[in-house]
């Protein structure tokens, strides 16, 4: 099965900007948003900043544009992986705020490329141009504004992805960066993994903006964040500042709860599945800022697989501590996926398309008892009890191995029930993939 398909039969199964903003108020006009992404252009000259601390990087100047928004540049690191590393993909970071820094330059960053770049991944680091970065420059509201990211996301996929897994992450700004490009610009289809740490801030920000905060918002707030999960309580608003924040204000500088929620990052018309694409969301629980109660906003109802993941010890700059960076690390080096197709009927033929890294060991699993038990000494949870293997198998040189096996006719006792199956790769376990039982 190749790549396409596999991304075609992808189904899920699991369960920032700054943090100051004050909301305006008033009937206002809702920003326009394009309807296609913007063009990718590379120009002459080299990077003011340089290629960067990392060995093997090269850097590009690329002017971003699309009608109704001044153009943009960004400086782009490209750092190719080890030769001597397995290749397993591309993996792009993205720095708060707007953007405007390599994730390289902030507290721990740099070691966090390190290792992902270890572990045999081409990491990419863009940094827009200004002080605002992506949320800058001219007129324009921040939905209009995110085609940016995702039109940078495109050609950086296109332009040096070369098999394994294309994957984002980014902290606070950086995650509403990714938040937008799959909730409104279908970058779910390029995605094989999101990670959002630290947010997006800019979830809901006809929450969030308002100070006070609505009674909707007021009642909700408190309950959204799970028991236990945070060493400090999240603020629900956003601080006020003198005149506003540009965050806040959008595009009219007085917009209504209506417009505020357009302009976020989880509006109305959001896409909140992203079948190709496992999301995986990153908290520190010393944020105490709003930026965990508006993340959660979004994630909470996303109704494709996820992960929501607290961090002790870590505030908001999750690359600052190493809990955090371990955190990023894990997620990105777990990716590996299980797959079904085929026929679910007792006696009938049943795929397992196992996707990860050339050259790993791959083992499966399957049972029927709905349990689940961590393994001790790997990151992650089997979610099959009463586990019959099924075999051993190599990933190939296309990142996938495929099982075709007949179910067990014993199972007929089951029909309606579920098969879970899920995959071992050392030392990272798959997710689980549940087959529902048909006559």
């Amino acid at each position: 099965m190749n790549r396409t398909a596999i991304r075609q039969v992808r189904r899920a199964i699991l369960l920032a900007a700054s943090p100051f903003f004050l909301s305006g108020a008033g009937v206002a006009q809702t920003c326009p948003v394009p309807v296609t992404l913007g063009t990718a252009t590379v120009l002459p000259g080299p990077c003011p900043s340089g290629p960067g601390p990392l060995p093997n990087t090269t850097c590009y100047l690329v002017q971003v544009a699309f009608p109704g928004l001044d153009p943009i540049v960004a400086q782009v690191r490209v750092t190719e992986p080890p030769a001597a590393a397995l290749h397993r993909g591309t993996v792009v970071f993205g720095t708060g705020g707007g953007g405007s820094g390599f994730y390289s330059a902030t507290s721990g960053g740099l070691p966090l490329l390190q290792s992902v770049n270890g572990l045999g991944y081409r990491v990419v680091e863009r940094a827009w141009a200004g002080p605002n970065g992506w949320i800058g420059g001219g007129p324009g509201g921040l939905r209009a504004k995110s085609c940016r990211y995702a039109t940078l996301l495109t050609w950086i996929h296109d332009s040096f992805h070369a098999g394994g897994a294309f994957c984002a992450t980014g902290n606070s700004g950086g995650s509403a960066e990714i938040g937008y490009a799959l909730t409104t610009w279908g970058r779910g289809d390029i995605l094989d993994l999101a990670v959002p740490t630290s947010g997006p801030p800019l979830g809901r920000l006809d929450y969030t903006c308002p100070f006070p905060p609505t009674p909707v918002w007021a009642a909700l707030c408190p309950s959204i964040v799970p028991p236990g999960s945070m060493q400090c309580v999240p603020a629900c608003s956003f601080a006020p500042v003198p005149n506003g924040n540009a965050v806040c204000l959008t595009c009219t500088g007085n917009p209504t709860l209506a417009d505020l929620r357009a302009e976020s990052v989880y509006h109305l018309d959001a896409a909140l599945a992203y079948p190709a694409t496992r999301t995986h969301w990153i908290f520190g629980a010393l944020d105490c800022g709003v930026s965990v109660p508006a993340g959660l906003a979004w994630a909470n109802d996303v109704t494709s697989e996820k992960v929501v993941e607290f961090v002790p010890d870590t505030p908001h700059a999750i690359f600052s501590t190493p809990g955090g960076r371990e955190a990023v690390r894990r997620a990105i080096a777990t990716l590996p996926r299980i797959l079904a197709s085929g026929d679910p009927s007792p006696g009938g033929t049943l795929g397992m398309n196992v996707f990860g890294p050339p050259g790993e060991i791959a083992l499966l699993f399957l049972g029927v008892t709905p349990a689940s038990f961590p393994i001790p000494g790997l990151y992650g949870t089997v979610g099959i009890a009463d586990s019959v293997f099924v075999g051993p198998g190599t990933i190939g040189a296309n990142e996938t191995f495929v099982w075709t096996f007949p179910l067990d006719p014993s199972l007929s006792c089951c029909i309606g029930a579920t098969v879970r199956f899920q995959a071992l790769l050392l030392p990272n376990l798959t997710n689980v993939e549940v087959v529902t039982l048909v006559p």
